[in-house]
């Protein structure tokens, strides 16, 4: 068989009509090949269940914010970060290929304590 005997676009294609047929199992597994064979929810371990409780909740909302600060940067306060804020960074830069590496920053945000424990947020 030499190397050319597939051409791109006939890999494709079948890999194509290939994931195509999973996804189509997937939706017809109830009533398609996988109930002929007599199979079930108990010998799928990722079927859909019932939920052990009834939900309280109506709706939901689900954000994703890609790229923003982590959720330590902005609700941890870091004494010693503020002090060197806008200086450089006290070790060897990393090498990045297409970024470059900024200076130490700081919160903007100043913490206050709250509540009975006096932790600042």
């Amino acid at each position: 068989m030499t190397p050319d005997f597939y051409s791109r676009r006939q890999v494709l294609k079948s890999f194509a009509n290939g994931f195509g047929m999973l996804g189509l199992a997937g939706l017809f597994g109830d009533t398609g090949f996988a109930a002929a064979a007599g199979a079930d929810s108990l010998t799928n371990p990722l079927a859909l269940r019932p939920p052990h409780f009834t939900p309280r909740a109506k709706n939901v909302i689900f954000l994703f914010m890609s790229g923003g600060p982590s959720h330590v940067d902005l609700f941890d306060p870091k004494p010693r970060l503020q002090q060197e804020n806008g200086k450089p960074l006290p070790f060897e830069k990393p090498k990045l290929e297409r970024t470059k590496t900024g200076n130490l920053l700081g919160s903007p945000w100043t913490f206050q304590k709250h509540g009975e424990s006096g932790i600042e947020v």
